[in-house]
């Protein structure tokens, strides 16, 4: 058996690479116990080379992308991204239950909602989830499960995760995308984010899609749903208006902001 020492920077090496692991994962990678591996991750996460989110999961702290000092320099679209936010969360009541995806745009809608209290977050975002660690006034729920292909490091996804989501009854739902077609639909990189995204709406009360207009036209591998099955869609002045025109000319609630 390796020594505490060893152990310890073979648990820093495996986050490098996978960015997230659960304790279990770890037991079985280092051939550990789970009381062993508890106490290294409890002295790693005092040295802040290691952090602990909901779920017994860990992540390294200086690969994530939210420690950068100015995050929204690297962002693109960042102003229509803001003014999305800002429409979404006036959709927000006190004591609603709030799915969320992971991305950009959901991103800055976490920033806003620092103004709520009794809210209830669901969220597949490793990113959204560290915004509220502190915070003792409202409900954070975080899902287990493993890391996005499409996006590591990011979002949380596969079966345990889809289990979870499931388990939960949003009164909205806010969902980002990396494709919208007017008329071939919601589309991702990823098929198991894709299914996350499906999970979500199906549980969903409101559904609400937040995109700023680049993702406009664009078709990726995995359908999501078709663009009928969102209530509303929040976007920027800038989307192209020939779709907008047929969003509208089917029912659909779109905001450009």
């Amino acid at each position: 058996m390796k020594n505490k020492r060893n152990r310890q920077q073979d648990i820093i090496t495996i986050l490098e690479n996978i960015h997230f692991a659960t304790v279990d994962e770890l037991c079985v990678r280092l051939n550990a116990s789970i009381s062993t591996i508890r106490r290294d991750l409890d002295e790693l996460h005092k040295t802040s080379v290691v952090r602990r989110v909901n779920g017994g999961s860990f992540y390294l702290e200086k690969k994530h992308t939210i420690m950068k000092e100015n995050p929204e320099e690297e962002i693109p679209f960042f102003d229509e991204k803001q003014r999305i936010a800002t429409a979404a969360i006036s959709l927000i009541h006190e004591g609603d239950t709030i799915f969320m995806d992971g991305g950009t745009t959901n991103l800055q809608i976490a920033n806003k909602l620092v103004e709520f209290s009794n809210i209830t977050i669901v969220t597949n975002s490793i990113d959204i989830a560290y915004k509220f660690r502190n915070r003792k006034d409202l409900s954070m729920y975080i899902c287990g499960g493993t890391m996005g292909e499409a996006r590591p490091g990011t979002s949380i996804v596969g079966p345990l995760a889809e289990k979870m989501i499931s388990l939960f009854r949003a009164n909205i739902c806010f969902l980002g995308t990396l494709g919208i077609h007017a008329k071939k639909g919601i589309t991702d990189p990823d098929l198991s984010s894709a299914r996350m995204k499906n999970i979500m709406i199906e549980n969903s009360s409101k559904v609400v899609l937040v995109t700023d207009h680049s993702k406009f036209g664009k078709l990726n591998t995995a359908f999501v749903c078709p663009v009928d099955h969102f209530d509303q869609i929040i976007t920027d002045k800038l989307a192209p208006k020939e779709d907008i025109d047929y969003l509208f000319s089917l029912g659909i609630n779109v905001e450009l902001v």
